[in-house]
This record gives structure tokens, C-alpha cells and sequence, in this order.
């Protein structure tokens, strides 16, 4: 439903209140209801109509447009102009160091290089490989790290019976075989 309070068209005063708000963009809505001897509630109702916002939008981009090309072309022109000076420049650089720094300028500009404040993107990539190792390299390492032997593997139980009452465990060295109780 729309706001039956909302204003219709813009009025000669809503033109002076756009005028003062886009020349002074900074201004609080009471300073401009001040300015204006209104109240803010009336402003508010005023300001936040479609019809207001559709105008000040509109005298907004006539305002900034022309600025904004103008702006553009002096700033492309700059650049052209330094681009076309540089290009005439290069041939005769020596240097490997101002070389360098030109290339790595036109690359980042480019999209090609890294610019030291841009962040990228950074892969980890872990990679393992086993590759099996001689016992005579792992006993002379561990011999020059302090360790003269490997630690001796847990004990193995072995039940010989299926009876658990009646069980007899026997503890087998590494590498030994069972021997059957008896």
C-alpha cells in the first residue's frame, strides 16, 4: 500500500531542500529541517518519498556525470602519455634492475604479477614418500644418535587352550614360533 503521506511531485521547495542537501552532503537531517524551518519528522516523510529519492538521484547523476567523464579522460590521458613516454624510454634502459622494475610494473597492471599489498592465493601441498632404507644405514644412524639397539617388541601371549580355566600363556621372544604346552 503506498504511503498516503508520501509526496507526489516535487515541489519548488523540495528542489531547494535537494540543492542544499547535495551541496552539503555532510548535513544532518535536523541541520536541514533547520535550515529550512521545518520539522525533522516532516522532512523525513519528505526525503524518504519515491518521488524525492527518484529526484535527488537523477540531479545527483547530472551533477557527477560530467565530473566523473571529465575526470576519466584527464586520467586516461595521463596515462597514455606516461605509457607512450615509458615505451620510449625502454629501449635505451641498461639497467637489469630498472628493466626488472618496468616489467613487473606493466605484468601487475596486467594482471599478471603480485603487487606487494595484494593477497594471494597460497597452496600447501604435502607430499610423503616411503622408500625403504638399508638396515646397515638405520643401525649406523642409530648408533651416532646414542641408540645401540632397536627397542625390543611387547611380549606376544599365545593360549594354547580354548578352555579359559585351564589356559596356559607362554611369552614368545620376537621371531620365536609357539611351542605346543604338553
Amino acid at each position: 500500500m503506498a504511503n498516503p503521506t508520501a509526496i507526489q511531485r516535487v515541489s519548488f521547495r523540495h528542489e531547494a531542500i535537494i540543492d542544499y542537501i547535495l551541496a552539503n552532503p555532510n548535513a544532518r537531517l535536523k541541520d536541514v529541517a533547520l535550515h529550512f524551518d521545518v520539522t525533522p519528522p516532516w522532512l523525513s516523510q519528505i526525503i524518504h518519498s519515491d518521488c524525492f529519492i527518484q529526484h535527488i538521484a537523477s540531479r545527483r547523476d547530472q551533477i557527477s556525470s560530467p565530473i566523473l567523464i571529465e575526470l576519466h579522460e584527464k586520467l586516461a590521458s595521463v596515462a597514455h602519455l606516461a605509457l607512450d613516454r615509458l615505451n620510449e624510454k625502454v629501449p635505451l634502459l641498461d639497467n637489469a634492475s630498472d628493466l626488472k622494475d618496468v616489467a613487473d610494473m606493466a605484468l601487475d597492471n596486467l594482471g599478471y604479477g603480485t603487487s606487494k599489498g595484494s593477497v594471494g592465493l597460497h597452496l600447501h601441498n604435502h607430499q610423503h614418500f616411503s622408500q625403504p632404507i638399508a638396515p646397515s644405514l638405520v643401525s649406523e644412524a642409530r648408533s651416532r644418535v646414542g641408540v645401540i639397539k632397536p627397542p625390543a617388541a611387547p611380549p606376544v601371549l599365545v593360549d594354547d587352550h580354548e578352555d579359559i580355566q585351564d589356559a596356559e600363556y607362554h611369552i614368545l621372544e620376537p621371531g620365536a614360533e609357539p611351542v605346543p604346552a604338553g
